[in-house]
């Protein structure tokens, strides 16, 4: 079981990232990972404030960021669309994948600023995926791996997943 921070999941009204975090706590695969939930980046990469959903720390593996998107997601004439629970959707430029980079190279530079680019750290793999836990993600396009998506077919083993995470998308310090 991983070693959740905060231990519980109280402040999101996301059943996603419920559902996530439950996964997460309880796959014996992530036994003795540390996974980080609604994590704060105060250095994001864009933003002014960024959040990860999901930081897992997998020791001999990497550290890897997740996305997490609840509900329908599609991609439409070059936008995303996110529905939700109250079934209403609207275009935005910016999709999970975009973040999900964002959100991990944000770390990569936090991590860099405090132990340097060439400290032991700068060893580790990082990585980051999409998580769609409500759906089917059928949509290919050059601006994403398809390895890099965890949705229904899944099955729930979201400890393979990331582990397959480190064949699919690693990155070094050095950046992109």
């Amino acid at each position: 079981m991983a070693i959740m921070i905060p231990n519980l999941i109280l402040d999101t009204k996301s059943d996603a990232e419920k559902n996530v975090f439950r996964l997460l706590k309880n796959d014996p695969k992530t036994n003795n990972w540390i996974v980080l939930h609604s994590y704060p980046l105060l250095h994001h990469e864009t933003l002014i404030l960024g959040e990860a959903d999901f930081v897992v720390l997998a020791p001999n593996l990497g550290i890897y960021v997740l996305e997490v998107k609840g509900g329908l997601v599609e991609r439409k004439d070059g936008a995303w669309y996110f529905t939700g629970k109250n079934g209403t959707s609207e275009p935005k430029k910016r999709g999970p994948f975009e973040q999900a980079e964002e959100a991990v190279q944000s770390i990569i530079s936090i991590i860099k600023k405090k132990y340097g680019q060439n400290s032991h750290i700068g060893k580790l793999a990082f990585g980051f995926g999409c998580v769609f836990p409500d759906m089917i993600f059928n949509y290919s396009s050059p601006e994403f791996d398809k390895n890099t998506i965890f949705d229904l077919r899944n099955n729930g083993d979201i400890g393979n997943y990331i582990i397959s995470l480190g064949d699919s998308s690693p990155t070094e310090l050095s950046g992109k």
